[in-house]
This record gives C-alpha cells, sequence and structure tokens, in this order.
C-alpha cells in the first residue's frame, strides 16, 4: 500500500512541474488595473486585477481574483 501511496505522489509530482513551465521574455509587462467604486454594495470598494502582458509568446491574461456574475 506504501509503494501506491508513493507512485501516486510521484505522479502528481511531475504533473505540477509541468504546469509552471511559463517564462516571461524580455518584452513582458505586468500592471496592476483598478477599478472605482461603484454604486452597488458589492462594487463599493472597487476591484484590482494583475494584467501580464508578453506580445512576443502572445499571452495577454488579467487575474483578478473576487469576481463573481449574478
Amino acid at each position: 500500500m506504501k509503494k501506491i501511496y508513493f507512485l501516486l505522489i510521484l505522479l502528481f509530482s511531475f504533473e505540477a512541474i509541468q504546469a509552471q513551465d511559463h517564462l516571461l521574455s524580455e518584452n513582458a509587462e505586468i500592471s496592476v488595473l483598478t477599478v472605482g467604486p461603484g454604486n452597488e454594495l458589492n462594487d463599493a470598494f472597487g476591484h484590482s486585477a494583475f494584467r501580464i502582458k508578453d506580445t512576443s509568446r502572445g499571452l495577454d491574461v488579467v487575474y483578478g481574483y473576487g469576481q463573481y456574475r449574478f
């Protein structure tokens, strides 16, 4: 049973290593996007997000945690 657990941990550790292979080029830009407060209670304090843009790798993503749709 210990061998099975060891093999599963080893298998998932390789998956985690492969998921981390995104490197940015010298042309990459990282910025903070800030949206001001709104009129509704859930928008009262605004919101911030991170934008990572790397045109040489075709990457343009925004990481804004805490967003939702009603």
